[in-house]
């Protein structure tokens, strides 16, 4: 077992409140006349004890913080792990369902209650269920298919659209199938169908669901706009798209938050697994000329701590770090970013994407001064096409249509700072993680003006901090179970690329670049790591 720790709401206001500890209890009910605080029922410290207790809502939830002031003497690296296409209701809808039907029963959660259904085209009604571990194919997920999807809050359209992309693309999305396997387009459309209703469960995503009880689990953070993944990892960077629908690269005089605070003076650091996505999206020389873009893994590491994991034994993590899984570009059987597998193959296993978030909470959690005063940020880019219940609300854009935020996704927030043991319902998304990096450090704003008005329209992350733990004793690292994975079943997984945009300009790339990306041992590296760390258990 690893060891490694859950809660509530705030509007982001433009400057901090400084108030105290015991001005924050007595202002309490102030407070929440600015927001409506939503701490749902407190997850049992002890990950031995079952959930779903019956707890109300409200419990024992920590007070949260409500300056900066404290947390910026405390944490002085933020971690952000963003990976790929699941929607909350996906991956941790089950947390409310009763044991019957997969779920662990917890009280207060905004996920599944069972019986959730979308009409097909032919009218039949499909309804949610356990997803069990058969592969996902890659869904429908582009701006005009999100938008059929949620058909102006109904959120009804994910089976239609799912069905409708399989009908389009039969081909395609069985390209990794048998020959003789491969079913006709009717077939594929009513597999698609179900796939898009189809939720995990505690059983096949351990690691999601201990953390969901010893973290700061967010169950209302949606992707910053209703579209594919390039324009919401723009939004993640840099809190805008200029525009941008579709996956293509950006212009040039565009800047991320890791430029952001660079130029305050404090390092920031891209750890990438094959390629990293803004070096393809956002090419820069500035960004090169100063290194900013680091292997996860890299082979120095007894000279020098480089690569996240040894940076994070030597307690040198910089100020921001963000980290890209492997997108799988020239080896598709090594991603581990949980994006479905494009070609429908057999062979895509969500414990890729478990082992590797398991790994770095873990490796955060290597050494007691690293992990003190290290937040990790863990989001999904969007929901990939897979139904959520909730319809998402709208934000200040100065580009209209870009104010609809997407869908819910997975996330959470794990440190020794974060309030462990609730579940927090304000509203966030992408941006929330660079508004409150800009507040955390001090550092300068986007020279991006349509950017900070988006940002200062948003809830920044400051609730899920902890006041208790920082103004005393921080949090230890929670507990995970080791993510069980077989080498010959992973190298012997038929799969496709799922990142066909990313791969056109990955080839595109100087040659030194290419020929790293297509390294088999990248993963290789990254599990043995992960496996010395006691994250994952490797069979032979």
């Amino acid at each position: 077992m690893i060891p490694i720790a859950y809660e509530g709401t705030r509007a982001a206001l433009a400057s901090d409140v400084k108030l105290s500890r015991r001005n924050v209890l007595k202002g309490a009910l102030a407070l929440a006349g600015l927001k409506a605080l939503g701490c749902a029922a407190p997850f049992d410290d002890d990950p031995a004890v079952a959930w779903g207790d019956g707890k109300a809502d409200g419990g024992s939830c920590a007070p949260s913080a409500t300056s900066w002031e404290l947390a910026r003497q405390k944490i002085t690296s933020v971690v952000v792990l963003c990976m790929e296409n699941r929607s909350f209701d996906h991956y941790l809808g089950s947390l409310s369902l009763p044991g019957s039907a997969g779920g662990l029963g917890v009280a207060g959660i905004d996920g599944l209650r069972g019986g959730e259904s979308n009409r097909s085209l032919s009218g039949g009604a499909i309804t949610s269920h356990e997803f069990g571990t058969r592969p996902s194919h890659n869904l429908p997920h582009e701006w005009a298919e999100m938008h059929a999807m949620f058909r102006g809050g109904a959120m009804d359209g994910f089976v239609r659209a799912a069905e409708a992309a399989a009908r389009a693309n039969v081909e395609a999305l069985q390209k990794n199938i048998d020959p003789a396997q491969r079913v006709d387009a009717d077939e594929l459309a009513a597999l698609m169908a179900s796939e898009t209703m189809g939720y995990y469960t505690s059983e096949h995503l351990p690691t999601m669901y201990a953390l969901a009880r010893q973290a700061a689990l967010c169950e209302r953070w949606h992707s910053s706009i209703m579209g594919p993944t390039w324009p919401n990892r723009f939004y993640l960077h840099g809190g805008d798209a200029k525009g941008m629908q579709q996956n293509k690269p950006i212009g040039s005089d565009w800047e991320s938050i890791l430029d952001v605070v660079h130029e305050s003076g404090l390092e920031s650091k891209n750890f990438y697994h094959d390629i990293a996505w803004l070096r393809a999206a956002n090419p820069s020389a500035h960004r090169e000329a100063r290194n900013i873009f680091e292997d996860m893994v890299s082979s120095q590491d007894s000279q020098k701590p480089t690569g996240f994991f040894a940076r994070a034994r030597a307690n040198t993590l910089p100020a921001l770090s963000i980290i890209d899984p492997h997108f799988g570009i020239f080896n598709p059987q090594d991603a581990n970013d949980d994006h479905p597998d494009a070609g429908g193959g057999e062979g895509h296993d969500v414990r890729m994407g478990q082992a590797l978030i398991s790994s770095v909470v873990a490796a955060i959690a290597s050494n007691r001064d690293q992990w003190n005063r290290t937040l990790l940020i863990i989001t999904y880019d969007e929901s990939g096409g897979f139904y959520d219940h909730v319809a998402p609300p709208t934000t200040f854009d100065r580009r209209s249509e870009f104010g609809q935020l997407g869908f819910r996704v997975p996330a959470m927030l794990v440190g020794p700072h974060v309030r462990r043991g609730c579940s927090i319902k304000t509203t966030f998304e992408h941006t929330s993680i660079l508004s409150s990096v800009i507040r955390l450090f001090g550092t300068g704003w986007f020279e991006n003006q349509d950017a900070n008005a988006r940002l200062r329209a948003g809830n920044d992350l400051l609730e899920c901090l902890d006041a208790d733990a920082l103004e005393g004793t921080p949090h230890a690292p929670p507990t995970l179970p080791p993510v069980k994975l077989s080498v010959s079943a992973w190298r012997g997984r038929p799969m496709a690329s799922r990142h066909a945009e990313l791969g056109a300009v990955a080839r595109r790339l100087p040659e030194i670049d290419r020929i790293k990306a297509a390294d088999r041992g990248i993963l290789e590296r990254v599990l043995a790591e992960g496996e010395r760390l006691g994250a994952l258990r490797m069979v032979r």
